[in-house]
């Protein structure tokens, strides 16, 4: 899809190439001012980049472009990139994007949000991302990368939400690698192999509210070692290690409003004791020994807490 919010148009594929069919042939200024690109037709605006030749006033520059539904025909005119010098949101994801493409990538330099899924980058290729000093929101989902990637990009004080899910992180150089992130409020580390070990250099990351440990290795050691922690959001989903003895410790985070127990061992027991979480709002349990009257007693407690299970 591309759309111009000034027009609230929308155009297909076949309009899409109509349109840029249009730019090559009268190369007037087009306004693109918070357009998006978002469907597999992209590789068609990138393809026909060097033909166009559109004038681009400092209000009429593509903001937002998302490449992860296209074939890998955009990675040919990567470079061409840094001519949308506007663009705040990058979305793509190829096994073909490795560091070559990432550094140019990196040359977007207004980038604020970026989305990387199953690319090739490495720990090296990665200290590029430290170019992107506007950087708000990091994405590298399932990238082969380690700590020592990340510690190169630590000089990224913007940075608030950080996505590590199926990376190669660990506790042997995550702690390490979170050294520096102060500005970081919401971490994914799902589907990785961080543990116990991890817990204490995440509690000090001073605006973390938002920790997503689906999958891991943690224990209930690690989840008494976050209590003190003023955390919204947390999810614990597919932690078998889990049991009624961290449900103690939960419910010493009074700020929870987010709560994922599912495929944990907590029980009846443990479910009854989440009544006492005061801004709890959401709590997802599913695949757990939890039965039907345990949850019906705290839906009854609390009312305008919603359960799924």
């Amino acid at each position: 899809m591309f759309q111009s919010n000034s027009s609230c148009s929308t155009f297909c594929q076949a309009g899409l190439l109509l349109l840029i069919l249009g730019f090559a042939g009268c190369k007037t200024e087009v306004d693109l001012d918070s357009s998006k690109v978002n469907e597999p037709s992209a590789e068609l605006f990138f393809r026909s980049l060097p033909d166009v030749g559109v004038k681009k006033s400092k209000e009429d520059l593509l903001v937002e472009l998302d490449l992860r539904n296209c074939d890998n025909a955009w990675l040919e005119n990567v470079s061409r990139l840094k001519e949308l010098q506007n663009l705040k949101s990058l979305k793509a994801k190829s096994k073909l994007l490795n560091d070559e493409a990432l550094s140019q990538i990196c040359k977007c330099t207004a980038l604020g949000a970026l989305t990387l899924q199953e690319c090739s980058i490495s720990d090296v290729g990665c200290l590029e991302l430290a170019n992107l000093t506007n950087l708000k929101e990091l994405s590298l989902f399932a990238a082969p990368i380690t700590g020592k990637g990340l510690r190169g990009i630590s000089t990224l004080k913007a940075l608030k939400k950080l996505n590590l899910h199926g990376t190669l992180v660990g506790d042997e150089d995550l702690p390490l690698a979170l050294t520096g992130f102060e500005s970081l409020q919401s971490l994914e580390l799902s589907e990785t192999s961080v543990g116990d070990a991890s817990i204490p250099k995440i509690m000090e990351l001073p605006k973390l509210d938002d920790l997503n440990l689906w999958k891991t290795k943690i224990t209930n050691a690690a989840i008494d070692r976050l209590s003190s922690k003023n955390l919204v959001r947390l999810n614990l989903d597919n932690n078998p290690a889990i049991n009624d003895e961290a449900v103690d410790a939960i419910c010493k985070i009074s700020t929870l409003e987010f709560l994922h127990l599912g495929k944990t061992s907590v029980t009846d027991a443990g479910l009854s004791r989440l009544s006492e979480l005061p801004n709890l709002t959401l709590l997802l349990i599913n695949d757990t020994a939890v039965t039907e009257p345990a949850l019906q007693s705290l839906r009854e407690q609390k009312p305008r807490l919603e359960i799924r299970n």
